[in-house]
This record gives structure tokens, C-alpha cells and sequence, in this order.
């Protein structure tokens, strides 16, 4: 109700100033405003400067890094779009080019349009920019553009401005002719298919958690231009460095994703599914981010999205910087371990019987660290397995073996 009555307060108070003019209201009202103002930001200003180490923050504010202006990177990609775009439209309007059809292709701050017609294709070349005609965003692009070539001309001509927006939420594109013979003519194109991709380094976040014992989430991020694995788990964080080729195998494997071209989707777990994984995969490149999220008990996720987590995950596991001080368990040490391990989990928690539970022997595997192996047997006192709460389960013992 607040949210309502301030709407409103503030609608009537901005009417009555605007009602009295510009003399007796707005500029009556800013010569009190700044007042009010300046009298609110010199005690922020002086409790702000005494805050513990504030004096790094106005370092910061006011140390200019001049380094990267020697950057050719950042002078190389000043202006520039970094896109490749590709789509098939079919014009809804105006009705003389109802049903045409136009291929629209974007190649950094280059774009070509080819069109069909009884004359042939004519094929148009632009110089674009982006527009202020709108804010982009991963579901909305608009650009200007110039045309600076054209083969066997026909609606356009060298020298014609032309602007044009893709709202991919509705899949529609709108170009609108600014000069030439088309001037003031708008055309409304259905965006039939598309293919998009952009040339900004990026950040693909994997995470997991659950799992039969309960795990607690772990995320795993890599980062395109740092060439590493941030791996974050709980309130820990690790930098893992790679090599070039497991930098390029992702790359590689991104990039034939094509997964900015579909749309977020969460694939949830099969019915009665328990004790399964869940997983996410989170993608922020430049205006663009997606995000799936699937488990181990799902149907229809992209085969795709698993080989991009498992490779992510097993890059960031096998490259993990070794800790000097490596500690070694005993027999003991390792059945403690893997006790409570079994207890936490949600099929021995719900109704696991204490008495039953049993280890076999332990196996060593060659590796480094040592990893261990061994075999978990205990008797539960109802049919199915993981967290049972709330479901209507048989009142039969039983078997269930962990390894």
C-alpha cells in the first residue's frame, strides 16, 4: 500500500510544482533543493573519508591508469561490434514486399543483406554502428547503418542510411529507411531462424550440488580471457591456470554450442527421480547471458550442455594447484569418513537402520593424491530411496549398497 500512496504523493507534489511555473516552482524549488543537497553530502563526504582505509578508495577514484591506453586491444576494439549475427526474415508488411525474403548477416561492424526477387538477388553491404534508438540487450539489438556497395541494385543505393532493430523475444525485425529512394519506409521482417554469436571474452559458470549425499554446491567458472578455473565452494576460492590446449578444447566446444541461440530453459527431474545431481550453467558474454539448469534425472537437456560442464569440471579437478602438506588416513580415519558420509545422505538419514551398516575392505587406487575405495552396505526400513517425506513408501527392509 506504501508503494501506492508514494506513487501517488509524488505524482500530485510534481504536478503542483509544474502548475506554478518555472519561476515561482521549479526554480523556487531547485534553490532550496541544492540547499538541501549540498547539506546531505558534506557529512556522507566527511563520514565516508573516515571509514577504515577509505584512503585507498579515493586512490583509486583518482589514480588514472595510463598503462591501458598502450593496449592495442583497447584501441582496436573502440567503436567496434563484436557480433557475428545470422538470420532469415520474412517480411509481414508492407504488403507489396509481404512474403520476400531477406537474409540479414552481421560480421563485427560489417553487415550484408541479400534479397530475392524476379530480378535476381541484390546483395547490400553496410557500415553499421550501434543505435540510440534503443538499449542493448541480449534480447534486443539495434544498429545504423550505411550503405556502401551494391550489386544488382534495385530498392537501395550507395549513400542510403538505414536503421534497424531485432527484438528476439518477439522475433521480429523492424528496418527503417532514412534516406533514399525507400525514405520513411518501414519494414517489418518475421525473423524465421537465426544463428548469433559474439566475439567478447566470456564467462561460462558451472555449478553442482545434492547428489545422494547431500552435497553442498561447488561452482566451477571459466574465464575466457584469464585463461583459468575459479573454482568456489562454500566461502573458499582457488585459481586454477590452464594450458592452451584445454583453453582452446572449451573454446572450441562453446562456440559449436550455439547456445546463445537458444533460449534459457530449466529441464527438471524425471518424477519420483531422488538422489540426483543438480546442475547449472550460467553464460555472460558481454550483453548476453543464459542459463540452464538440468540434473542427472532429466530428459531432453542438450547433450551439449553435459559435455560442456563435464569438460569445464574435469579441467578445473585435474588442474587444481596440489597442497604441498598431502595427509595420508588410516583404516580407521577412512571408515570414519565414509560412515559419515553414508549417515548424511538422505536415504540412510530418512530411515536407515544404524545396525546394519556395514564397510567392506579398502581399496587404494593409483593416483596422486591417494583416493580410496570401499563398499557400504546397511538395510533401511522402507522401500525407495532418498528423502521420503511426505510420500506414501511400502513398510519392507531394504538393501542398499553404496560404493
Amino acid at each position: 500500500m506504501w508503494p501506492i500512496l508514494s506513487f501517488f504523493a509524488i505524482v500530485a507534489l510534481n504536478y503542483l510544482i509544474i502548475r506554478r511555473g518555472i519561476v515561482k516552482g521549479i526554480e523556487k524549488l531547485n534553490k532550496i533543493g541544492v540547499i538541501v543537497l549540498v547539506a546531505l553530502i558534506i557529512p556522507l563526504t566527511v563520514y565516508g573519508l573516515l571509514l577504515p582505509n577509505s584512503h585507498k578508495g579515493v586512490e583509486y577514484y583518482l589514480t588514472p591508469d595510463f598503462d591501458v591506453l598502450g593496449d592495442a586491444k583497447v584501441w582496436s576494439s573502440a567503436g567496434q561490434i563484436s557480433l557475428v549475427y545470422h538470420d532469415k526474415n520474412i517480411v509481414e508488411s508492407p504488403p507489396e514486399f509481404a512474403g520476400s525474403t531477406f537474409h540479414f548477416i552481421i560480421n563485427g561492424d560489417k553487415a550484408t543483406v541479400v534479397s530475392a526477387s524476379a530480378s535476381g538477388l541484390e546483395i547490400v553491404r553496410m557500415d553499421i554502428a550501434p543505435s540510440e534508438m534503443c538499449i542493448q540487450t541480449e534480447s534486443t539489438l539495434c544498429f545504423d547503418g550505411e550503405v556502401t556497395d551494391v550489386k544488382n541494385p534495385q530498392i537501395h543505393q550507395v549513400g542510403d542510411l538505414i536503421s534497424f532493430t531485432m527484438d528476439f523475444a518477439s522475433k521480429k525485425q523492424v528496418g527503417i529507411a532514412k534516406s533514399g529512394p525507400m525514405a520513411g519506409m518501414t519494414v517489418t521482417m518475421n525473423i524465421d531462424r537465426m544463428s548469433i554469436k559474439s566475439l567478447e571474452p566470456y564467462a561460462i559458470s558451472v555449478s553442482r550440488e545434492g547428489g545422494f549425499a547431500a552435497f553442498a554446491p561447488k561452482t566451477m567458472t571459466f574465464d575466457s580471457e584469464a585463461g583459468m578455473i575459479i573454482i568456489t565452494e562454500g566461502e573458499s576460492e582457488t585459481n586454477v591456470p590452464l594450458d592452451e590446449d584445454t583453453i582452446q578444447e572449451i573454446d572450441q566446444m562453446f562456440q559449436k554450442s550455439k547456445l546463445l541461440s537458444m533460449d534459457s530453459v530449466d529441464y527438471p527431474a524425471n518424477e519420483g527421480a531422488a538422489d540426483y545431481f543438480a546442475y547449472s550453467l550460467t553464460i555472460d558474454q558481454g550483453i548476453f547471458q543464459k542459463q540452464f539448469t538440468w540434473t542427472d534425472a532429466s530428459d531432453g537437456a542438450p547433450e551439449i550442455l553435459r559435455e560442456l560442464q563435464n569438460t569445464i569440471w574435469t579441467a578445473g579437478e585435474e588442474n587444481i594447484p596440489m597442497p604441498v602438506d598431502i595427509p595420508i588416513y588410516d583404516e580407521d580415519t577412512i571408515t570414519e569418513i565414509a560412515r559419515e558420509f553414508v549417515v548424511s545422505s538422505p536415504t540412510f538419514a530418512f530411515d536407515g537402520m544404524e545396525e546394519t551398516l556395514e564397510f567392506g575392505p579398502i581399496t587404494i587406487l593409483e593416483s596422486f593424491p591417494e583416493q580410496y575405495v570401499l563398499e557400504a552396505t546397511f538395510t533401511s526400513s522402507h522401500g525407495g530411496y532418498g528423502d521420503r517425506t511426505d510420500q506414501v513408501v511400502t513398510q519392507v527392509l531394504t538393501p542398499h549398497t553404496w560404493r
